[in-house]
């Protein structure tokens, strides 16, 4: 074989082989991609403490950021927050984002816009359980709420979980009123206990907790103190029930979602 001949085989060897490694490499991609598939539930607060139109309107402003966080292969639920939200809670919202992008099977510009329509019935789901809810609550049985999301993450396990409360956090049931408990770190400890002696405390390791909506609503005038004791409780709380809330994820609104 003449040189120039050699050069030229040798040439569209490497370019052949070249071609297979990236159509290999992209055969492999959805599947070995380095991104974590996560489960993100939703509750929102739908007590009377939260109805004014400024505070539910911060509700679905947090929530369009939770959507914009959501890739392909996460899952989302939602529920409300009701004064019996065990025996109300039918997860209006509850379902798989779409599959990952396949560039064997899948156009582009088809997926992206499957995932947007997606996303929009979702927020649509939301904005009507938000806006237009049938009843009024004058309890808020937070405590009981995060029963539901115990269930959800044993459900619907992923790598990475996370649990998104738009709420005043101003827990008001016949075992406690935050608008009048004196939560001292005694107090605090001691309904931690009780909880867990009567096995209401959910198993929620390893769950990154974001707050939006502390001190919002009609309890906004609460003093300063009162409300540092009721942030305080639920950092103790969630940390019993294996979870983490990191100072900038709990506030009156949504700073950052879950990613």
């Amino acid at each position: 074989m003449k040189r120039s001949a050699r050069a030229r085989f040798l040439l569209l060897l490497t370019a052949s082989l070249s071609l297979m490694w990236a159509c290999d490499q992209g055969s492999r991609a959805p599947s070995e991609s380095a991104y974590r598939p996560k489960v993100v539930f939703v509750l929102f607060d739908l007590s009377a403490s939260t109805e004014p139109k400024d505070t539910r309107a911060r509700y679905l402003q947090g929530f369009q950021k939770v959507m914009d966080g959501l890739q392909p292969g996460d899952w989302i639920a939602a529920d409300a927050i009701t004064d019996n939200p065990l025996a109300r809670s039918t997860f209006p919202i509850n379902e798989a984002l779409i599959a990952p992008y396949n560039p064997l099977v899948d156009n582009p510009l088809t997926h992206q816009g499957k995932l947007k329509k997606q996303k929009e019935e979702i927020f649509a789901k939301a904005s009507e359980m938000v806006l237009h809810q049938k009843e009024k609550f004058t309890r808020t049985k937070i405590l009981d709420s995060l029963l539901l999301a115990e269930r959800v993450f044993s459900t619907y396990p992923r790598d990475r979980e996370a649990l998104v409360l738009f709420s005043d956090m101003i827990e008001e049931s016949e075992h406690y009123n935050f608008t009048q408990e004196p939560l001292t770190p005694q107090r605090i400890a001691a309904i931690i206990s009780t909880e867990k002696g009567h096995q209401r405390l959910p198993d929620l390791k390893g769950v990154q907790v974001y707050v939006a909506g502390a001190a919002s609503g009609t309890y906004r005038r609460m003093t300063s103190d009162r409300l540092q004791q009721i942030e305080n409780f639920w950092r103790e709380y969630f940390k019993a029930c294996g979870a983490e809330v990191r100072k900038e994820r709990y506030g009156s609104a949504l700073l950052e979602a879950p990613k």
